[in-house]
């Protein structure tokens, strides 16, 4: 969208950009990821936390997931055994966060 508001100022070639497509990251804080929240993989499926790697600020930054395949076969068994991979948290969508009851 931010392109199409940027025009040609006259002869001069500069390009102006409105305020309004530049976004401010700095001033959002969200919750960390935690054991046992279930969240997205992109381009993937559902997945469970099973283990968080916080970096040296607090924050965590990659986490263990455990993916599992939705496919079963007659018995009601899963047809895949499950997979354990480790992905960064921008890569991963929060889906149910995990709340004690």
């Amino acid at each position: 969208m931010c392109s199409t508001l940027q025009m040609n100022f006259g002869t001069s070639g500069r390009l102006i950009t409105f305020s309004y497509c530049r976004r401010d990251k700095n001033g959002l804080t969200r919750r960390n990821m935690a054991v046992d929240d279930v969240v997205i993989v992109k381009d993937d499926s559902l997945a469970r936390v099973v283990q968080t790697y916080p970096s040296d600020d607090g924050l965590v930054r990659k986490v263990k997931v455990l993916v599992t395949d939705p496919s079963i076969d007659e018995d009601g068994r899963r047809s895949k055994a499950s997979v354990f991979l480790e992905r960064s948290v921008h890569k991963l969508v929060f889906f149910i966060p995990y709340t004690e009851a």
